[in-house]
């Protein structure tokens, strides 16, 4: 029996899928039940715990536990969001950043044919960017000619190549999620040659006409969080009483020599764990 979401369900991007990721307790509990029931009443699954001489207890293990307070998010303007509320759409009520430095250069690349796509998602820029009283001068558009992976290339040379004190650069990129042709190879001679942040954004996602003010929030909140600002801190987490570094690792096996791995390594840098 299969379980999990399905694709149809992933791409509805609904409220099936909230009412699925955010149900309470009791309707977890009700599914649960229901998932061992129909188990239980299935002819091929009886005869298979026959087989193996095993039982399933339908009821789940009760344990005790305690909640911890989350302690708030911190934001500009010394504002705060209670997360024991706003846990699932706090992004909605961010009205500025933690830390917000002065962004002088940055730039959009987009082929011409994307030109409607750039045009929508640089409007809501803008508004995002106001609604924020984000420090910034407006961003310089590259238009390119076609989508060729050289033709990115060059152009990422001629406009980046000599102002490598260019904030961040935002691409609007061809393909499908997880199957761009050109991410990779962007990315990589963005890292490797033109070290400059950059932001991809696939102009798939904005042809939609759908969310686009919502797509624009967040990229900008991550391209703030590449050239050096916070988006946001927290106050009162739990066991922060004492000084405190919260740390992530991620581990990348898939080389072609498969006894090298690369290993990704950050950590916070001050009481806010911003």
């Amino acid at each position: 029996m299969l379980t999990g979401i399905s694709d149809d369900l992933k791409a509805k991007n609904s409220r099936d899928m909230r009412d699925i990721l955010f149900a309470n307790a009791e309707q977890k509990y009700k599914r649960i039940q229901t998932f061992f029931s129909t188990l239980m009443n299935h002819e091929k699954c009886k005869a298979l715990m026959q087989e193996w001489k095993m039982t399933l207890n339908d009821n789940p293990l009760h344990l005790e536990a305690a909640a911890l307070d989350p302690g708030s998010l911190l934001i500009g303007n010394k504002q705060k969001i209670d997360l024991r509320r706003d846990a699932n759409d706090f992004d909605r009520k961010i009205t500025s950043l933690f830390s917000q430095p002065r962004l002088e250069k940055w730039c959009v690349f987009y082929p011409k044919k994307f030109k409607r796509e750039a045009d929508s998602l640089m409007k809501e820029i803008q508004n995002v960017v106001r609604d924020f009283k984000y420090p910034c001068k407006p961003p310089r558009r590259v238009e390119i000619d076609n989508e060729f992976p050289e033709t990115w290339k060059a152009a990422i040379d001629k406009t980046l190549g000599g102002n490598p004190d260019t904030g961040c650069a935002i691409f609007i990129i061809q393909g499908k999620k997880g199957a761009s042709p050109v991410y990779h190879d962007m990315k990589q001679k963005l890292i490797n040659e033109v070290p400059v942040p950059s932001q991809m954004i696939l102009a798939e996602t904005l042809s939609r006409g759908k969310g686009i003010r919502s797509i624009a929030n967040k990229l900008f909140i991550q391209c703030n969080a590449k050239f050096g600002g916070a988006p946001w801190g927290f106050e009162n987490l739990p066991m922060c009483e004492v000084p405190t570094m919260i740390c992530g690792v991620e581990v990348f096996r898939k080389l072609k020599d498969r006894n090298q791995s690369i290993l990704g390594w950050c950590a916070s840098i001050d009481r806010f764990c911003s």
